[in-house]
Parts: structure tokens; C-alpha cells; sequence
């Protein structure tokens, strides 16, 4: 029988490879088998060619599978790769240690704040709000911003722009505020702003109406981005000439291969954050945004040149794939996700704070001016993929583990940010989002459902 409160599996280990996950099944007994719905995923195991210590809190499985009992049994899977030399000893369960209990405390405190900031999302999402107090257009010019709304409700209220690094459902008070009187209302207000140290585009911004409030302002509209934005040239909309496409394609061959193919539309991937700095050096591009310069490496924006450009003699339809590697530089510290953990291949871009979001702004405008705004003598890039199988956030596009509704809510900002960007330059370009092929059941454990996500999605719509 395993003591109630002896919750840690642990054991020794030494490994030549690393193993992804570890999958555990909590049997009844030895003949009842196991199965997938009484089986959790934990973290995997790093390679160490020296004896180290694994651990891992199964409480919550414990309770859920009422498992501890005399007679009840545990297989445990070691990730889904052959040909790993592993070394496991001394496997028990434990009690936990003063600082696991600690940690144990602060999790469930950030569970609790997670799924109260959850209903607040599903409730905000679902909220009819009366049409008295409603913003109904956003128009961004080339040098002003024009807000349309109405606001006939009686009391004080204000029209609130909400920056990328401003939690809509989390602020108490709002800082960027235009007050508002009774009846229809026409705000036109400057498109460039000095804030946070920055040239700010308050075209990013999101707008809703909040009713004051001494301490705290109340939400009384949903927030809305811009509905129309001011292009600097009037682009020919890009469509392919046959079904006849090619994934993931670099110019790493003969270009007479997409002729010979028959190729009319390609995705290909782009990954910013090594090719960017925050100083020059001998072989940089630099590129003015925000007030600040950011600098690309000119051999590396030269290699997406070429494969654009041999796209563009064809007429061939490219979608560019946006993937935010991890990076100990300077700009790969700015956009990795707070909550980023080592299982994720890419991250979710950080977009808490004003000089994270003007780096990711920064990028994507390097390459919207580059490849959708100018003579396409460096090619084109007609389409925006953000990020990669997004249900898969853990792997693919990580900000740890967050519900999806969290994580929704970021990847849409990441959208967001992206299409009013991109559609400065081509008013014809389109943002995608990206999924994997499992769409009415997650692919494991950690992962999404995409028709979950792409209704959420559309919500926000």
C-alpha cells in the first residue's frame, strides 16, 4: 500500500539519449491491463552520461485513479524511440520535501488564478453587450487613427486603446483613455505616439469602451481591432494557377525543379531570430521601426532572397511559415515567452512588454516592407503562416502548459499583430494559422483540440 501523501515517483537514471516524455499507466491490477484513459504523459528525460535524479508530482493522478492500493500496479512507458541505453535505479514513490510542498502551493495558486482568468475569457467572449455602448469601426490611416462608436448609456465613460502588452480581462485600471459623451462618437487621434520610450503605431491597438470607475473601470463593449487599414500600394491579389504545391521548400537545388514539378505555390520556413540583432556588425541590414534600429544579417536575409526570388519569376504563391526559434541572443531573450519551457522545438512569442512587442513588430515589418511592399525585386511573400501546429503548443509553439483558452488568446495577439503589419504593405495578404490533422480529439495529453481552438478562434472575430 503507498502512504496518501508519498506522491514523487523518483529514481536514478543515466541516459545516452534524451527521452521525450514518460507515460504512466495507473492499472488496478496486473490482469486488468492497462489503458490509455487511466495513463498520464510527464516530463521526459534529459541525456547525462553520469547517475541523475528524476522526479515527478503524480498527485493529481493518484487521487484521479484511485491508485495506491495493495494489489494496484504502475507500468511506466520510457517515450516512443528505439535504440536509447538507459540505466534506472532505486525507483520509489516518496513524501514530498518542504520546498516541493511550497511548489505544490504555488502551482495550485497559479491553477486557480488560470481558471478564473478562463471563465473570465469564456464570459467576455459570450457577452452580448448592449449596443448603446459598442465600438463599431477602427480605421487606420497613414497618419491617423479614426475610431467610430457608439456610447448613449448615462454616467462617465471613457474609449480605452488597449496596447498588444495590455491584458484586456486582467487590467483594473486603463491608461490610455479618451473620454466620451452621449450619442454616436467620431475619434480621430494621432497614428504615432511617444510611449514606453518607443514610436508606438497605435495600429496594433485594440478599442472598447469601459464605463469609469474610481477604482476599478468596467468593461462595457467588446475590444476591436482595426477594420481598415491604409496600404502603402495597391497589390494584385496572388492566386495559384493549379493545386499543384511543394511544403517546406528552400532554393537548396536546381530552380528548374519547380519547373519541372509544375510547382504554383510553396510554404516556406522562416526563422528571424538568428538573423536579428539589436547592433550592427560588418555584414547587417539595418531597419528603422518603432524609433529604434534592428539589425539583419545580410547573408542570411540574401538565402531568403534567392528562394524567393526564383518563386517570383514563376509566378509560384508563396505562404511564409513565422517560427520563433529560442535563443540566448539579445532579440531571442526579448521573444522568448515567459512561460517557455526546454520541451518546446519553437516558442510563442513574448508580447508582455512594450520593448518585447516592438522586436516582434520589428521583424515581421522588416519582412512585410521586404517582401510585400516594394518592387519584388527580393521577391514576394503573398501569405503569413503564424508559427507552427499550434495544437501542439508544448512542442511547437510553447508557453508551457496553459489551458486553451489562454493560449488562444495569445497565439490571436501573435495574428493580430501580424495581419495589421503585413496589411500595411499588401492589402491582399492573408494571415493562416497552422494545425496538425487531429481535429475533433487532441493528438495527446498536452495538446489542443483544433476545432476547439479555431471556434474560440472565431469568436474573437
Amino acid at each position: 500500500t503507498n502512504p496518501a501523501d508519498f506522491c514523487i515517483l523518483t529514481f536514478q537514471y543515466r541516459c545516452d539519449k534524451e527521452i521525450s516524455f514518460l507515460q504512466l499507466f495507473f492499472a488496478s491490477t496486473p490482469s486488468s491491463g492497462v489503458s490509455e484513459d487511466r495513463s498520464v504523459k510527464v516530463d521526459g528525460i534529459p541525456a547525462s552520461q553520469t547517475w541523475k535524479t528524476w522526479k515527478a508530482n503524480v498527485s493529481e493522478s493518484l487521487v484521479k485513479f484511485a491508485w495506491g492500493k495493495a494489489g494496484n500496479c504502475l507500468r511506466v512507458d520510457f517515450g516512443d524511440k528505439s535504440g536509447i541505453k538507459l540505466y534506472i535505479k532505486g525507483i520509489h514513490f516518496r513524501g514530498m520535501t518542504e520546498q516541493e510542498k511550497q511548489e505544490a502551493e504555488e502551482e495550485e495558486e497559479n491553477s486557480k488564478s488560470e481558471a478564473a482568468f478562463e471563465n473570465n475569457l469564456k464570459s467576455y467572449l459570450s457577452t452580448l453587450y448592449p449596443s448603446s455602448t459598442s465600438v463599431t469601426s477602427v480605421e487606420a490611416g497613414l497618419t491617423k487613427i479614426t475610431v467610430k462608436g457608439n456610447c448613449s448609456a448615462s454616467g462617465s465613460y471613457s474609449l480605452c486603446e488597449i496596447p498588444p502588452y495590455v491584458d484586456l480581462l486582467k487590467t483594473t485600471k486603463f491608461e490610455f483613455k479618451t473620454a466620451l459623451t452621449d450619442g454616436t462618437f467620431s475619434k480621430e487621434m494621432d497614428r504615432y505616439v511617444e510611449r514606453d520610450g518607443f514610436k508606438y503605431d497605435r495600429t496594433l491597438s485594440k478599442w472598447a469602451i469601459v464605463e469609469n470607475g474610481d477604482t476599478k473601470d468596467k468593461l462595457v463593449s467588446h475590444a476591436r481591432y482595426a477594420t481598415e487599414i491604409a496600404s502603402t500600394q495597391q497589390l494584385p491579389a496572388a492566386k495559384p494557377a493549379s493545386k499543384k504545391g511543394l511544403g517546406g521548400y528552400h532554393l537548396g537545388g536546381p530552380e528548374s525543379d519547380l519547373d519541372d514539378l509544375g510547382i504554383t505555390s510553396i510554404t516556406m520556413n522562416v526563422s528571424f531570430v538568428g538573423m536579428m540583432s539589436l547592433s550592427p556588425s560588418g555584414n547587417s541590414i539595418a531597419h528603422e521601426y518603432g524609433g529604434k534600429t534592428y539589425y539583419f544579417d545580410k547573408g542570411s536575409v540574401e538565402n531568403y532572397d534567392k528562394t524567393l526570388q526564383a518563386a517570383q519569376k514563376r509566378n509560384i504563391v508563396v505562404a511564409a511559415i513565422l517560427l520563433v526559434a529560442p535563443s540566448s541572443s539579445e532579440v531571442g531573450k526579448l521573444l522568448l515567452h515567459p512561460d517557455y519551457t526546454s520541451r518546446g522545438i519553437y516558442t510563442m512569442p513574448n508580447m508582455t512588454n512594450p520593448e518585447s512587442v516592438n522586436c516582434y513588430a520589428a521583424a515581421l515589418d522588416f519582412m512585410a516592407q521586404r517582401y510585400c511592399g516594394n518592387d519584388f525585386s527580393h521577391g514576394r511573400i503573398h501569405h503569413f503562416i503564424m508559427h507552427n501546429e499550434v495544437d501542439m503548443g508544448y512542442s511547437w509553439t510553447n508557453m508551457g502548459s496553459p489551458t486553451m483558452e489562454t493560449y488562444v488568446d495569445t497565439y490571436v495577439n501573435s495574428m493580430r499583430i501580424a495581419y495589421n503589419i503585413v496589411r500595411q504593405y499588401d492589402q491582399n495578404a492573408e494571415i493562416f494559422g497552422s494545425f496538425a490533422h487531429s481535429w475533433a480529439v487532441a493528438n495527446d495529453a498536452k495538446s489542443y483540440v483544433v476545432k476547439d481552438m479555431l471556434d474560440r478562434i472565431n469568436g474573437y472575430s
